[in-house]
């Protein structure tokens, strides 16, 4: 079971790596900038779960982690149930 979480995982994120480096390529679409999750993310404690502009709230430290922090606490709580 474990393996199988962890082989999808994988497969999973180089598939979007991939995707992300061939649609720069081509197209010139910019990679995702997962750290405007964590942004988004870290706002949540303070109330506030919509912005106008989420590349235009100020930033914030560490916004990367805060973005991995808040993925794997989630994917825990949804395999947990």
């Amino acid at each position: 079971m474990i393996w199988d979480i962890l082989v999808v995982g994988i497969a999973a994120t180089l598939a979007m790596d991939i995707w992300q480096r061939i649609a720069n390529l081509i197209f010139g679409i910019p990679p995702s900038d997962w750290g405007l999750i964590g942004r988004w993310a870290a706002y949540l404690p303070e109330g506030q779960v919509y912005h106008e502009s989420i590349v235009d709230t100020p930033s914030v430290a560490n916004e990367n982690l805060i973005f991995k922090r808040a993925k794997f606490s989630t994917r825990t709580i949804d395999h947990e149930s």
